[in-house]
């Protein structure tokens, strides 16, 4: 399909007016799509109002959900997407929704780990019930990253420099994610600077 291809190819502005171009019942059947081109043109507005126009069914799918919280992070709305990733991470567990991939629960909790270090108030005993809650997830160096930037939220500049020294041994072991490296020693340098100052 023509729209799939724009998408994978990240041609957003071209996906974005092959959709315009559709008959309603189309554009209706494609609202998914729509929703995520919007966010990925980062008109997160738009994509919420296209994902909230959409039927209960097709909302409560692991996809849908999952971008529902991407809209919402970039929207400043850390706690609802927070609690849609819990949420979605509760009903795989339980086996009420999607069984979810080790791949998948890792980035719902790198995710989710994102949302914590952009909220206010203390977090690691919610986060440690969520992590204890999903065992065997791929601890990617984006998971020690975020979570390295919650415990820097928290005050535990210590701790958040050991994890940033994870995420920056696990990177340098994966060659696609040399470009982050740089990113790391800054970040880390920051951390220096807060425990010294």
């Amino acid at each position: 399909m023509m729209l799939v291809s724009l998408i994978k190819s990240k041609h957003f502005d071209q996906a974005l007016d092959f959709v315009k171009r559709l008959p309603a019942n189309l554009q209706n059947a494609l609202k998914f799509e729509h929703a995520y081109v919007l966010h990925r043109s980062g008109n997160n507005t738009d994509a919420l109002r296209v994902l909230n126009s959409m039927s209960a069914e097709d909302k409560s799918t692991f996809k849908c959900q999952h971008l529902l919280s991407q809209v919402n992070y970039k929207l400043s709305e850390y706690k609802k997407a927070m609690a849609t990733y819990v949420n979605i991470l509760a009903e795989s567990q339980r086996g009420d929704g999607e069984r979810l991939e080790a791949d998948e629960v890792s980035d719902i909790i790198v995710n989710y780990l994102a949302c914590q270090s952009s909220t206010s108030g203390e977090c690691l005993a919610e986060i440690q019930k969520v992590i204890g809650n999903n065992k065997g997830f791929d601890e990617t160096y984006e998971y020690y990253f975020n979570l390295s930037q919650v415990y820097l939220k928290e005050g535990h500049v210590q701790k958040s420099v050991e994890l940033l020294e994870q995420a920056y041994e696990k990177a340098i072991k994966d060659d696609a994610f040399r470009d982050d490296q740089v990113r790391f020693k800054v970040q880390e340098m920051h951390f220096l600077n807060e425990m010294y100052s």
